[in-house]
């Protein structure tokens, strides 16, 4: 389990990190706190693309420890400018 808060530079977070995704492979979960307009839409899709297609169903924790499914066209709302726990 791994879990990253790194208020915008989670794609950095992500890059960083693909030699321990490969060799986890399926016994490894991902907790990481994400903000589209932090990033900025360009370099938020482009991590959100790469997430799924590591773990191609996305889920968040909402506000009320709730798992969910939640999509990256969610992520990616305008004015979406919250914090989301994916």
């Amino acid at each position: 389990f791994i879990k990253i808060d790194v208020e915008g530079a989670e794609a950095y977070a992500w890059a960083g990190m693909q030699g321990v995704i490969r060799k986890a492979g399926t016994n490894l979960a991902i907790l990481m706190e994400v903000n589209t307009a932090r990033m900025g839409a360009a370099a938020a899709k482009a991590l959100y693309t790469e997430m799924q297609a590591e773990f191609p169903v996305l889920r968040e924790i909402d506000d009320h420890g709730k798992i969910q499914t939640i999509t990256i066209d969610t992520l990616m709302e305008p004015n979406n400018n919250q914090d989301h726990m994916v």
